[in-house]
């Protein structure tokens, strides 16, 4: 079954609706009234290592400045489409109108604003490594506004998406993944970033394929790049070659276990001791992975639990407290 959950204010009394908005997105970004007829009717989907939403916002804003990226390091993009209304983006160049049918692409691990007076708009949280994908570099993607004659085939797809959810068995069926990253890939192409078509489907193949071994085989400490290239079936050159974008495949290794044990501290329904954990994501001892999460991170593994664990607290009881929670659970396996 896919997996959904549904937040609305319409229940609340007009003065506290900011509040419980606000409450409901504490994990995430800071939320900001624009005005007091603050409304939200937000219906949500984790979709495998996506997760996507379907929002009417009025009168609200989100911020993600300098010490909230800090903090909760997200390392993902969100991908949002206009449908119907006023919507507003920052990203790198100031803030930037969003035409109904269009779609602005936005880094998390980057400062942003957003600003929705009154909007219908389709949110999709999406790996770092989909945006790779389909463009090659995300350098320049930051506040990109896609025009809504290139947009619209992926808009069209999110909506076919959500319209065939309650029918599809799994994520699976939809298949939302893949086909996602071409036609992100073709979008961003008809602008000058889609490096996706610079490359050989083999490559592609290859590089998912060496992609996906490492991620299975995090906690053996013997996972060589020698050995990676044979899962992948290609030469050690052929291999470096294709992770030189990425730092290089021993980076790529450290990194996804580095997300491995941060996606374990996040997850509310694993007690087991940071040195389990840091075994389990393939660190040598717990003093490594100590060192390795603080450089990456800004702090060490018990103190980011920790406050994770205070972050997911609602001040409005077990339902509130169990809806934020989740919600954190999904963002805690969004990269792959």
């Amino acid at each position: 079954m896919i997996e959904r959950l549904n937040f609305s204010t319409s229940a609340f009394a007009p003065d506290e609706r900011f509040a419980r908005y606000s409450d409901f997105y504490a994990n995430g970004a800071d939320a900001i009234a624009l005005d007091d007829r603050v409304s939200a009717e937000v219906k949500a989907w984790r979709l495998g290592g996506l997760i996507l939403f379907e929002r009417m916002l009025a009168g609200v804003g989100t911020e993600r400045l300098a010490p909230r990226v800090r903090y909760n390091q997200f390392d993902h993009f969100t991908l949002q489409i206009n449908l119907g209304g006023e919507f507003h983006a920052e990203g790198d160049d100031g803030f930037r109108a969003v035409r109904p049918g269009e779609i602005v692409l936005l880094d998390m691990a980057r400062p942003m604003r957003t600003r929705f007076p009154d909007v219908h708009v389709i949110t999709l949280a999406l790996p770092r490594t989909v945006a790779e994908t389909a463009a090659g570099s995300v350098d320049a993607l930051h506040g990109l506004v896609i025009p809504r004659l290139l947009a619209a085939p992926l808009t069209s797809f999110l909506l076919a998406s959500i319209g065939r959810i309650d029918s599809a068995r799994s994520d699976i069926d939809l298949n939302v993944s893949g086909k996602l990253t071409e036609l992100l890939g073709r979008a961003l192409s008809g602008m000058g970033h889609g490096g996706r078509f610079d490359w050989d489907a083999t490559d592609d193949d290859r590089l998912l394929a060496a992609q996906h071994f490492i991620r299975s085989r995090l906690s053996d400490e013997l996972l060589t790049p020698a050995r990676v290239a044979r899962a992948a079936g290609v030469s050690r050159a052929t291999l470096y070659r294709l992770f030189d974008t990425r730092g290089g495949v021993r980076k790529y290794i450290q990194e996804q276990r580095l997300v491995q044990l941060k996606r374990s501290l996040s997850d509310p329904n694993r007690d087991r001791p940071v040195s389990i954990l840091a075994y389990e994501a393939g660190f040598a001892d717990e003093s490594h992975a100590n060192r390795s999460f603080r450089k990456e991170f800004g702090q060490p593994p018990s103190r980011f639990r920790r406050e994770m664990r205070l972050g997911a607290q609602s001040n409005y009881g077990v339902q509130a407290t169990a809806l934020k929670t989740r919600l954190m659970e999904w963002y805690s396996h969004l990269d792959p």
